[in-house]
């Protein structure tokens, strides 16, 4: 509860699987009601049918509830607590507010109510049906005559035939420009990559295949999409972040991911075949639907599942991480552009890593903001790498042709080994216009510019010029061991050409070693305890 209420600002809906406690329900309800004045309490059967747990399912939205344009849901055995703006409401499943349909489960799973409920809301004129559900789940322990797992796949089949004809009596196969669909919660369908039921045959079982690799697993590629697909959705996370694995679950001996939010996507999808290829988003007048960042969040011990979250804004041509602008550093430094609609994300590509400033040229307040991530993982912001300083810097006459803009406000990150990604956004979501954003890779030609090391990568080579004296400056950041046994540093300089070199290295401001004259390669050893940053010119 403590993760949910730390990260709730920015999202409009909040959507909760296996909410079973009624202490903590009605607590997350006290706590949120505020800010989520529209909430699903309760998915539950009705008194007459005695014993087992309500579904779990709960949802908050600072948005309205409305209507659907028909009266949906089973009706049958299924009631729905609600609550709209604090008025109180129970009604039967059967209704054109919060329709649910209960899902048929087996074993000991079958004890809690599954089921799938939906609401609509209506955010800037674009509605939006939101599903929440929590499907059937493998057998465990505790299962006194565990269903086959023939069982279960079929069971989860006909769970997926139930929601899909909810939805499409929710008018979710609607072609609109102006509606989307999420189908979101614990499918318990494996979705990760690098789990062994993807693997070819011989394949180890964390392998993972490439970015664009056809999915393998039977149930994920042909069980979910061959029951749902339908109605064109596609999974939100493998589509927009196809590189970052997704993982949500790691309580059950291999990494995996239970964890979905699924988007109708009018046609990204032939039924039954999804693969991991950059999304087209179709139509060309579908401004809105497109998931510009999906990733996992509330990362708790208090639960053997991690969320999923995802931001939905306009369609453009940088507007998720499969369709960001690739940068080829080594040209122009800066980045111009413009939003032509408010909530859009641009996303930029930098496939060579290394050390970076980035910043706007003009304080921009809170009115945009850019976060820099590594492509396997989506969901933690690199750190700023505080051993060179941001602040303001001029560019040199040479990279300042054109527009003139040569003033910026940096921030240095250092990627280490990996591609990233660099998201700029608005966190208001309501800014338009053009904005200037410096991305210069470190050339290791000043303080100003140093290239950070990173212990085991591949040596850098700053590739100096031949017809004049050239001095390169690096940084390397060692941390602490945690212990009073020092770590063993090797600073190991290279001098193939044999030419006489000039090293000095300090070590938090203090000179440690300075030598001249260097014709060979050399390696500097140092004992280190505490954790130092230490600079380096050769």
């Amino acid at each position: 509860m403590k993760a949910i209420l730390e990260n709730r600002d920015g999202f409009d809906v909040i959507a909760l699987n296996e909410a079973f406690d009624e202490d903590v329900r009605t607590e997350l309800v006290s706590l949120l009601r505020d800010e989520f004045p529209y909430i699903v309490k309760k998915v539950d059967h009705l008194p007459s049918i005695v014993g087992g747990e309500d579904s779990g399912l709960m949802l908050f939205s600072k948005l309205p509830f409305q209507t659907f344009p028909a009266v949906v849901g089973d009706g049958i055995q299924t009631i729905v607590n609600y609550e709209s703006n604090t008025a109180n409401y129970t009604i039967s499943a059967a209704n054109n507010i919060v329709p649910a349909q209960h899902l048929m489960g087996v074993g000991v799973d079958a004890g809690a109510w599954k089921s799938v409920a939906a609401v609509k809301v209506n955010q800037g004129g674009r509605r939006y049906t939101i599903a929440f559900t929590h499907m059937q789940a493998d057998p465990g322990p505790d299962d006194p005559l565990p269903p086959s797992p023939g069982t279960i796949r079929n069971t989860r089949d006909a769970q997926l035939g139930q929601i899909k004809d909810f939805l499409a009596a929710a008018g979710a196969a609607s072609t609109g420009d102006k509606e989307d669909t999420l189908l979101v919660g614990d499918l318990n369908v494996q979705g990760w990559p690098g789990h062994s039921s993807f693997m070819p045959p011989g394949a180890g079982p964390n392998s993972i295949p490439a970015p664009n690799a056809q999915m393998l697993a039977s149930e994920y590629g042909v069980g979910v999409w061959g029951n749902i697909a339908g109605l064109n959705f596609f999974d939100a996370w493998r589509t927009s972040s196809p590189e970052d694995t997704g993982i949500t679950n790691i309580a059950t001996g291999e990494p995996s991911r239970f964890d979905y939010i699924l988007m109708n996507g009018r046609g990204h999808y032939t039924a039954g075949s999804p693969t991991l290829h950059p999304p087209s988003f179709v139509t060309a007048t579908a401004p809105f639907g497109v998931p510009q960042w999906t990733r996992r969040m509330l990362e708790t011990v208090n639960s053997d599942h991690i969320g999923v979250a995802t931001v939905l804004g306009p369609k453009g041509p940088r507007s998720t991480p499969a369709l960001a602008e690739v940068v080829v550093p080594g040209g122009d430094p800066r980045i111009r552009n413009t939003f032509a609609s408010a909530g859009e994300n641009h996303w930029y590509r930098f496939n060579r890593p290394g050390t970076y400033s980035f910043g706007f040229a003009d304080s921009p307040g809170d009115l945009l903001a850019y976060d820099v991530f590594a492509v396997r993982d989506m969901a933690h912001p690199l750190a700023a790498y505080d051993p060179i300083p941001g602040g303001n810097i001029t560019l040199p006459p040479a990279e300042c042709a054109g527009t003139g803009v040569c003033n910026f406000n940096r921030t240095v990150f250092f990627s280490g080994t990996s591609p990233f990604y660099v998201r700029i956004y608005s966190p208001r979501g309501r800014t338009t216009g053009t904005y200037n954003f410096l991305a210069k890779v470190h050339d290791c030609s000043s303080p100003d510019f140093a290239c950070a090391l990173k212990a085991g990568a591949p040596p850098l080579d700053p590739s100096p010029p031949e017809d004049r004296n050239f001095t390169g400056f690096f940084t390397y950041r060692a941390l602490a061991t945690g212990t009073t046994t020092p770590q063993a540093l090797s600073l190991r300089v290279g001098n193939p050409a044999q030419q006489g070199l000039d090293v000095r290295i300090t070590r938090i401001g203090t000179q440690v070693f300075s030598a001249q004259g260097f014709n060979s390669s050399y390696t500097f050893g140092f004992p280190e305890v505490s954790g130092a940053d230490y600079f380096l010119s050769v």
